[in-house]
């Protein structure tokens, strides 16, 4: 097997076997068809990826993304129409939701399917890569399109959007972007206007799987110059629609995350932000050829004291970008000019001048920009072997030593993302900057295996690195309540609200608090809150009915609670007894028997004092 994919490296490279054509411009045909290239991509792929099968889900997206998700856990018309219509996650990809419904539909919550599809989203993705830089290239350099498929598809920068479950949206958004590019060059190559259409669709397919792909209708005019082609009324007319798709998901993106994810200008300033933004590209050039101290998490600087290297960040971007294109220029190496705009029009959605998010670079922002860059290293690569045909050999085996190698930590990498703790504990082990987000989350983790102490102990970490994290002060506060130390957690939620007021979690939590303090009062306020905050939390709904039915005897209110819960959640058993029950009180037994007889189905017993309750058959009550 070794030999085999050297053997194909060295093809691929222009290194022939004797008396096989020296002229590696030629296609493989009688030496290794395209079956067999393509094959040999799928199965490296599917090896190095494998470990990702065996992954869980972490608490890092996927509890809102999928476990806690009420829209993907149940594939219907009202929820399809919530996930089209509505932000959800403080984000807008309705197709992402829409892969997600399916794979719950299909497996639950078990992890692996997820897991499964992600990779094969990723070799499709291959696929794609190899199919449009075939296209670039005339059919006649396929050794380009290997090499830049194949560091596709085993770069561990890459590895982030493969392993991580939400990391759907990069692998559905890049899909379709990268079927719509190659549907354009089409369009160009046979002039008909019907792969126009279908790239607008594809297109219109990649924004709605994550608002990333607004850079699409820039890719474009790269992919007219590459042709040779020139710019004129009718190149901006047949743009304009996909300019004003692109225009119009920004837009309502922006609008969705301008109050929660980016920064204002008090936060970062706009020095900071062109410093934070060169850092990014400068990190991002290094790393395709030197993907060391990954981590899932990068996080900022201290905003108060930004260190003095960040400030000479803007010239080393300009110099190493300017010198990349001024030599490609100057040179009319049209691969290189063509591979780092690419790089930088795809990356400029996720740049840092916005200054969105908590990360100030994240690894899977570079799916899709890297392929300018695996172009022009594939490129170059193929320039060398021309010119160099007496080291050709030498050519190779370094190639294959450097694939070797990004194959191997691309495999150490998928390992990281086994569980929360092990992501959260890479985080803060190779973090630059103590993240307070880092130690929450992993305290997070630890509380979902039940390690409280472990978890008290990265919560009390994370104050100590900042006195704002909310959602330290949060899961202590669920913590304590876990071990009904019920003046501590109050106190813990309490600090929460301060910091965020109307947050439904908090809340709903300090209601649950109040109501084991008997404080129901109080407790019906929280609760009422939580549900202004987030009508669609089946528990909150279900609660406040029970201290309305049990213990304030409003059986009207309450049955309109339990009511929503049920339309929220049709699988709530103890929302079905409790709105029983609450019939019962107002002599409607038919109804209540109905609502036991459905929680019998969901596997309820009722015990005998309510079947004999039900058998009595109450007049009305109030």
């Amino acid at each position: 097997m070794r030999k085999r994919c050297f053997e194909t490296l060295a093809i691929a490279l222009g290194s022939s076997k004797k008396g096989a054509p020296t002229n590696h411009n030629l296609y493989m045909e009688g030496l290794y068809p395209r079956r067999t290239i393509i094959l040999f991509l799928l199965v490296v792929t599917a090896i190095f990826y494998y470990p990702t099968l065996q992954n869980k889900f972490v608490n890092w997206d996927d509890t809102v993304y999928v476990i806690e998700n009420e829209f993907v856990q149940k594939l219907s018309v009202d929820n399809l129409k919530a996930i089209f219509t509505r932000s959800i996650a403080e984000n807008y990809h309705p197709l992402t939701f829409v892969s997600l419904a399916l794979d719950y539909a299909i497996a639950g919550t078990s992890p692996a399917w997820y897991h499964l599809v992600n990779l094969l989203l990723h070799l499709v993705n291959t696929l794609l890569v190899f199919q449009l830089i075939f296209l670039l290239t005339g059919r006649g350099r396929p050794t380009i399109a290997f090499l830049t498929a194949l560091l596709f598809a085993i770069h561990p920068m890459h590895v982030e959007a493969v392993a991580w479950v939400t990391g759907r949206k990069d692998l559905l958004f890049s899909l379709f972007y990268l079927a719509g590019l190659i549907a354009y060059f089409l369009y160009l190559e046979k002039g008909r206007t019907k792969w126009l259409i279908y790239a607008f669709l594809l297109c219109v397919c990649s924004l709605l799987s994550k608002p990333a792909a607004v850079s699409f209708f820039l890719v474009l005019p790269l992919i007219d110059y590459w042709r040779g082609r020139g710019f004129g009324r009718r190149q901006v007319l047949e743009k304009l629609p996909f300019a004003l798709a692109c225009a119009a998901i920004g837009a309502i993106t922006f609008m969705i995350q301008a109050d929660s994810s980016v920064k204002t200008l008090e936060q970062l300033s706009v020095l900071d932000r062109v410093n934070f933004t060169a850092y990014g590209i400068v990190v991002y050039l290094v790393k395709v050829l030197f993907p060391i101290n990954l981590s899932p998490f990068h996080s900022y600087p201290d905003l108060s004291k930004v260190p003095v290297h960040f400030y000479y960040m803007p010239f080393l971007a300009l110099g190493l970008v300017g010198g990349m294109v001024w030599l490609s220029w100057k040179r009319t190496w049209r691969v290189g000019l063509f591979g780092i705009m690419f790089f930088l029009v795809t990356l400029s959605p996720t740049m840092q001048l916005l200054a969105f998010g908590e990360s100030i670079v994240s690894e899977r922002y570079t799916y899709l920009p890297y392929i300018g860059l695996f172009f022009m290293l594939a490129g170059g690569l193929s320039v060398l072997a021309d010119r160099y045909v007496r080291h050709r050999m030498l050519l190779v085996a370094g190639t294959a030593v450097f694939c070797t190698l990004l194959a191997t930590v691309c495999f150490q990498q998928t390992k990281v993302w086994r569980d929360g703790i092990s992501l959260w504990t890479a985080a803060i082990s190779s973090g630059q900057y103590p993240s307070s987000r880092a130690y929450t989350n992993r305290g997070t983790a630890y509380a979902y295996a039940e390690k409280f102490e472990l978890a008290l102990e990265d919560f009390n970490q994370a104050k100590e690195l900042n006195q704002n994290e909310y959602d330290a002060y949060h899961n202590t506060g669920i913590i304590y309540y876990r071990q009904n130390r019920l003046d501590e957690a109050l106190q813990q939620l309490n600090y929460a609200l301060q910091l965020s007021p109307l947050h439904p979690n908090a809340l709903g939590n300090r209601g649950h608090v109040h109501f084991k303090k008997n404080d129901l009062d109080n407790a019906i306020r929280d609760y009422t809150g939580a549900i202004n905050g987030n009508p669609y939390n089946p528990e909150i709904y279900n609660m406040r009915g029970f201290i309305l039915f049990e213990h304030k005897r409003q059986y009207r209110q309450a049955i309109e609670d339990f009511d929503n819960a049920i339309r929220i959640n049709p699988s709530y058993v103890a929302a079905y007894v409790n709105r029983a029950k609450a019939h019962l009180a107002v002599g409607n037994a038919e109804q209540a028997e109905a609502d036991l007889s459905e929680a019998r189905r969901l596997g309820f017993e009722p015990s005998a004092s309510l079947l004999e309750e039900l058998a009595r058959k109450p007049g009305s009550g109030d």
